[in-house]
């Protein structure tokens, strides 16, 4: 049996501890009559506990403003230090303005404390300020020349803070002080408007960018604030950003960190449609595209509702075109895209069936249809002469009954499309590819559309170029089986 010898005891405190401890304790309780007895028995009003803490940083971080502003009005006479730090490097007035105790930090500033004065982490009252939202502490920092750009450990500066947390009031109060509204921290990478941004805070973007922010800049990343807004689906900042005249197609970044494409990835539907009808490119020979453009985004982009009679010739050409590089008609991509298509047809059959189309209309499909005469490669005249057909149908110079013939479009998938690639390597079920590979001529598929309230059908005679060796052939036109 081990025996430990007595611990000795404990000595006992000596006066001038008893009457720290008690000051202490006191000022930390607001305690005034208690501490007014200890001073006026000759304690000293600037004595420190072990942490550093005077009876002044006690009742500051306590919040206890009534014996704050008497331990002040006796300043001179008890010689108090206003400016003494604990431990972790906090005067009075950092630990009022921390905790929000905004009389008891105008209270101190008004009596002479300095304002510029960080702690261990470099945070100066300013910095608490701003990031509150105090805006009575902040105007009497303001008034007393407190720095507006000091950064703390992390060079993170009051107008980062402010954006950060939506404080507009004290945005606003620092910029007009002189603080910069670019200041660069290098922490977050970012500016104080892509602070804003990727906190969704509307108001401080809005704000931000009245007084001047650089809508263009680039954060560590590499992205713009509208790409961070798109990154995120923030529907409302990116209104606000496109209509200030932010770029959806800037120059200076990568492909990947184009605003388009990050909303894509975040799979951000509202944002891409709002990106597109904004003039944002999309580019289908884009890789990027093909792995994110997935079908719920494209329904989104390609919504029929949304779009005007051109616009909807234009979305089919550009639909087709990437199903002519897509290829494989099986996977969840390709269906979802036929199943566009199908509709997009259908609504334009439907609605030119309806009334002539303005002539203004008229004139915007015929400058489309140039426009894409001319970046068509030259080596495929049949897809163009298609596209044209496609225009006929359009505006309803091709409305004819037809009659229904399933021989090779019951072997297809049900789609309706102008132009795509159709893989035949394992998918000749019933012959087809034996026939198709037999046939010599142009192969019409034909089809029936219901359109409203069944009384009217519509369709369109597709053309087939037979251009396969044994495993592919061209589909131009092709309309499969509802």
């Amino acid at each position: 049996m081990t025996i430990y010898p007595k611990r000795p005891p404990k000595p006992e405190p000596t006066q001038e501890e008893i009457e720290r401890d008690s000051i202490i304790a006191a000022a930390w309780d607001g305690d005034l009559p208690c501490v007014k007895a200890l001073l006026e028995k000759g304690v000293n009003s600037n004595i420190t506990n072990s942490r550093g803490e005077t009876p002044l940083f006690m009742a500051s971080k306590g919040g206890h403003p009534r014996l704050v502003n008497y331990l002040l009005a006796r300043k001179d006479e008890l010689k108090l230090d206003l400016n003494t730090k604990d431990i972790l490097g906090e005067t009075p007035l950092n630990a009022a303005t921390n905790d929000g105790f905004q009389d008891i930090a105008v209270a101190l500033i008004e009596a002479g404390a300095d304002v510029d004065i960080p702690c261990n982490c470099n945070r100066t009252p300013v910095q608490h300020a701003a990031q509150r939202g105090d805006m009575k502490t902040l105007r009497s920092l303001i008034d007393a020349g407190a720095d507006l750009d000091v950064g703390n450990l992390y060079n993170v500066k009051p107008v980062h803070l402010a954006a950060l947390e939506g404080r507009i009031e004290a945005l606003q109060e620092l910029i007009k002080a002189g603080a910069d509204v670019n200041s660069y921290s290098a922490f977050f990478g970012q500016h104080p408007i892509h602070v804003a941004v990727m906190k969704a805070r509307m108001e401080a973007t809005q704000y931000l960018i009245d007084a001047g922010a650089y809508i263009e800049v680039l954060d560590k990343y590499g992205n713009t604030p509208l790409a961070s807004a798109a990154k995120e689906g923030y529907i409302w900042v990116i209104r606000a950003l496109t209509k200030s005249g932010a770029k959806v197609n800037p120059s200076n970044v990568k492909p990947e960190q184009q605003p388009l494409y990050q909303a894509i990835k975040g799979g951000h539907h509202d944002s891409v449609l709002l990106l597109c009808k904004s003039g944002a490119k999309i580019d289908f020979e884009q890789e990027l595209i093909k792995q994110y453009f997935v079908p719920d985004i494209l329904s989104t982009l390609f919504d029929v509702s949304t779009l005007t009679l051109p616009e909807k010739v234009f979305a089919m050409y550009k639909m087709t075109k990437t199903l002519e590089r897509k290829g494989n008609l099986h996977d969840a991509f390709a269906k979802k895209m036929l199943s566009k298509t199908d509709c997009f047809l259908r609504s334009i059959v439907r609605e030119t069936s309806q009334s002539e189309p303005p002539q203004e209309e008229v004139k915007k499909l015929e400058d489309l249809v140039e426009k894409i005469k001319v970046v068509r490669k030259p080596t495929t005249p049949l897809s163009l002469e298609m596209f044209e057909l496609l225009n006929k149908v359009a505006w309803g110079q091709m409305q004819e009954e037809i009659n229904v013939e399933r021989k090779c479009a019951e072997d297809l998938r049900p789609i309706v499309t102008i132009q795509m690639i159709y893989q035949l390597n394992n998918h000749s079920s019933d012959g087809t590819k034996e026939h198709i590979s037999e046939s010599t001529e142009k192969i019409d598929f034909h089809n029936t559309y219901k359109i409203v309230n069944e009384e009217t059908f519509y369709s369109m005679q597709a053309e087939c170029k037979n251009s396969c060796d044994n495993d592919h052939m061209e589909l131009v036109g092709a309309v499969g089986a509802s």
